[in-house]
């Protein structure tokens, strides 16, 4: 029986004291289409956990763009997304 092994992972954290939070994007920003990524699970622990710093945020909105290609503009006004 297949089992799903995707998790939606936030490229900058959401709360303040998360994996590469930036303050100066708002909570809707934060929630949006542009801030999200497709992982699977192992590799959204990975870039979440101790060698988090191997994974800033250039490298992660790179990943979004060659998996999402020239489609994600359409989806990046999304909003309100959890």
């Amino acid at each position: 029986m297949p089992k799903l092994n995707a998790e939606i992972a936030h490229i900058r954290a959401i709360n303040p004291g998360g994996k590469r939070f930036d303050s100066k994007w708002s909570v809707s920003e934060r929630n949006s289409f542009k801030n999200l990524l497709l992982l699977c699970v192992p590799h959204h622990t990975t870039i979440d956990g101790a060698s988090s710093a191997d994974y800033p945020v250039e490298l992660l909105e790179e990943w979004k763009a060659s998996r999402e290609g020239e489609s994600v503009e359409a989806l990046d006004g999304l909003t309100g997304l959890t």
